[in-house]
């Protein structure tokens, strides 16, 4: 068991949000569960260009179910450019899109699985709100007073994540639109989030150092023991399963990382 992590829980920042009805608390363990690194397959370098950022990501990247290798296929190219690709699992033999260089990882029975306590809402309800429904830019929709909260609130928290330096490999879960994501600064960022929506608008709001994933917090479609710091505020609440996704979060942390909640 590997017990020598940093947990900053931001959960009690002045002017929290309430819960918006879809929330379950979580079980707020600071233990590191045993972690199995994941080996992630490369791409060949004489390969034409393709759209996905496969640099680093293809290093990273794994499957949400198995966490299993994935394969960079091509399905459509012409004499210059690859036009079309996806991404593979051999041992689940399922197919994963790529759209606008973004993978869409989410797992094929995302939201398929129980029911939220005390509600009449299933998995699956609370997962297509957050996945087709929700359409707000934490950047450019918020109104003052409440704006003023969200930039106290984003100061605070690069800060803490800065503070780390510049050479951390850095995971921001739950993303949104870039609310935090755009003030990191790190080695590596990645972000992710469930709404490919969000995912998009995020990546307008931040450089072109951040590379974005569409997948589900729950099922973290990311190799073990790979990042420095890890990012998750405002979301675990918000989850059915929250306390699997706080398996997973701390599943990719290496030994000794960092969570901010």
């Amino acid at each position: 068991m590997v017990t020598d992590a940093n947990v900053v829980d931001m959960s009690g920042y002045p002017g929290k949000r309430a819960n918006h009805g879809y929330a379950r608390g979580a079980n707020r363990s600071n233990g590191i569960f045993q972690r199995q690194v994941t080996e992630v397959g490369t791409v060949s370098e004489n390969s034409q260009t393709v759209g996905m950022e496969r640099k680093s990501l293809m290093e990273i990247i794994a499957c949400p179910t198995c966490k299993g290798t994935l394969q960079l296929k091509i399905s459509e190219q012409d004499k210059r450019e690859v036009i079309t690709e996806k991404l593979y699992c051999p041992k689940c033999s399922q197919c994963y899109s790529i759209e606008e260089g973004i993978p869409n990882l989410l797992p094929p029975d995302v939201g398929a699985c129980s029911v939220m306590p005390d509600t009449a809402l299933n998995e699956k309800e609370v997962k297509k709100y957050y996945m087709d429904i929700e359409r707000y830019d934490w950047v450019t929709d918020t109104k003052y007073p409440e704006k003023l909260f969200h930039i106290w609130r984003e100061r605070e928290i690069a800060k803490r994540v800065n503070g780390y330096g510049s050479g951390a490999t850095i995971l921001d879960v739950g993303c949104g639109t870039g609310l935090i994501t755009r003030h990191i600064n790190g080695n590596r960022i990645v972000a992710l989030d469930i709404n490919r929506w969000a995912v998009k608008r995020a990546k307008l709001h931040t450089s072109n150092k951040v590379q974005f994933i569409v997948g589900d917090a729950e099922n973290l479609s990311l190799a073990s023991d790979t990042f420095d710091i890890v990012v998750c505020t405002d979301v675990l609440e918000h989850l059915l399963n929250a306390d699997r996704a706080l398996r997973e979060i701390l599943r990719v942390m290496k030994t000794g990382a960092t969570l901010i909640w």
